[in-house]
Formats: C-alpha cells, sequence, structure tokens
C-alpha cells in the first residue's frame, strides 16, 4: 500500500490540475500579446487595402478588392471605415 500512495500514481490527478492551471495561467498572462497580434494584423491589413487603392486608383473598386482578399463588399466597406475612419467610395464600383 505504501509503494503505490509514494509511487507517484496516487498523485497524477494532482499534478495534472497543476500543470493545467500553471498552463491556464500563461495563455491569461499572455492574451494582451494574442490581442496586439491581431491588432497589428489589422492594421497591416489596412495598409495592404490602402497600398492597393493607391497602386490602382484608376480601375480600383470595392468588389475587386473584397475578391482579393475574401470579403464580402459590406464587409470590406465596414472594414475599411472601421480601421481608417474613412469610406471608401470609388466612382467606378
Amino acid at each position: 500500500m505504501d509503494d503505490i500512495i509514494f509511487s507517484g500514481f496516487s498523485y497524477r490527478g494532482m499534478i495534472i490540475d497543476n500543470y493545467f492551471n500553471i498552463l491556464l495561467a500563461k495563455i491569461i498572462r499572455n492574451y494582451p500579446m494574442i490581442e496586439k497580434q491581431i491588432y497589428d494584423n489589422q492594421q497591416q491589413l489596412l495598409v495592404d487595402l490602402l497600398t492597393e487603392i493607391s497602386n490602382n486608383y484608376k480601375t480600383i473598386s470595392l468588389g475587386k478588392l473584397a475578391t482579393k482578399y475574401g470579403y464580402t463588399k459590406p464587409y470590406l466597406s465596414s472594414l475599411i471605415k472601421s480601421l481608417s475612419g474613412f469610406s471608401f467610395v470609388p466612382e467606378n464600383d
């Protein structure tokens, strides 16, 4: 009986629970890093969109941008507005 208690098998559940708590604490502590990464991705998307608009201003349309970046026109329009504060209203759309 003493061999089973001290062999580590009887504490297996408690050890796993503690490892889980440590893992959860690390995830929570690093959560702002995840938010920052998402924010940086959105900034990069805005830069990409503005570059595309600037390079192709004569022929660009919301539909073309939406297709290229895999969004619907209404969603991309809303996204551009939320990221830049400006609406995308091309004359040829």
